[in-house]
């Protein structure tokens, strides 16, 4: 279906861009790292856990402690969108920003959706981008429908041993953050906060602010997790990660997002062609329109298993009740 209401792109005054009404919070990509890839996967050579060297008298023989290497695969799954613009419209109302430029910001929100709501979806081959995919079984704490409690968290941040075992970020829907803000309030402080930047539209800058954080490390929302719209206990999870991989051979290969190399600096490919039109149907004559495609080809890569624990399974503190004025 076209755009609707085009018309409201030329009210004077006018926006620069649509705003989004309902926009959903997806703060974890304000650290979230991505590296490119030659070609459509990442490859990473894996050891298991290295055994420490021992003691040898002078002359005795030393033991061989060569490394078995396995390889750990990492692809892409292709993200796509697409909104139709009129020929008309887009000639029509022009000023001061056509239909088609006053979607394409969107367009870019509803892929930076699809990728976050995908992060936390269930784990299967067919979405790479699923962060359960790599998860080992040692890794998880499974609350089992009981509450949250701060021996829980602290067993589930622990158990990242990436980055000295050092978590550089947590990440969970605002139900599971509001949960853990009350309990510190319920245990007689408030929730520690650590140092952060914010975007700021006043400064229009980015700026140091303060963000909610367990032992030291920040507490992001990705409000596209399934915890944020289904209070059930078995919907609710926090990821505890190391971001990012430095390329070195020490223990700070953690998680990424993959996009071709080429695109690194630009992920996002637009094409524009004329809006299709079903021959076989009937219609022989093209709509005198454009379709307007978004494509992201984009991956999630964990360098070391050891850079990512999931803490799951756990009641949430209910609602506020909303009182309708008598």
């Amino acid at each position: 279906m076209p755009a609707q209401n085009t018309q409201f792109l030329n009210s004077i005054p006018v926006a620069r861009y649509a705003v989004e009404r309902a926009p959903t919070r997806i703060q974890h990509l304000m650290l979230w790292s991505f590296q490119g890839v030659a070609g459509r996967e990442l490859l990473y050579a894996q050891v298991p856990q290295l055994v420490a060297s021992g003691q040898v008298p002078p002359c005795d023989a030393v033991p061989d402690r060569s490394s078995v290497f396995s390889q750990a695969t990492f692809g892409m799954t292709y993200l796509n969108t697409r909104v139709r613009v009129c020929h008309a419209n887009q000639d029509t109302f022009r000023t001061p920003i056509t239909p088609e430029a006053a979607e394409y910001p969107l367009m870019i929100r509803q892929l930076l959706y699809g990728f976050s709501e995908r992060l936390d979806a269930a784990p299967s081959p067919a979405n790479p981008l699923a962060l359960r995919n790599y998860i080992e079984p040692d890794r998880i704490v499974n609350l089992a429908g009981g509450a949250l409690n701060f021996h829980c968290l602290g067993d589930a941040w622990h158990r990242v041993d990436a980055n000295d075992g050092r978590p550089t970020m947590i990440m969970s829907a605002t139900p599971a953050l509001a949960t853990y803000e009350l309990l510190c309030r319920m245990s007689g402080f408030e929730p520690p906060k650590v140092d952060f930047m914010w975007y700021d539209p006043v400064r229009r800058r980015m700026t140091p602010v303060k963000v909610t954080a367990f032992n030291g490390t920040p507490w992001l929302v990705n409000d596209r997790m399934e915890g944020k719209t289904n209070p059930a206990a078995g919907a609710q999870r926090i990821y505890f990660m190391v971001l990012g991989d430095d390329g070195s051979s020490g223990p700070t290969r953690g998680v990424t997002g993959i996009v071709p190399q080429e695109l690194l600096h630009s992920m996002f490919v637009k094409r524009v062609v004329p809006a299709a039109y079903n021959i076989e149907a009937g219609i022989g004559d093209p709509i005198a329109a454009d379709d307007v495609f978004l494509g992201w080809p984009v991956g999630t890569a964990v360098g070391s298993p050891a850079a990512i624990s999931l803490l799951q399974n756990f009641s949430i503190a209910g609602p506020c009740p909303t009182i309708t004025p008598a």
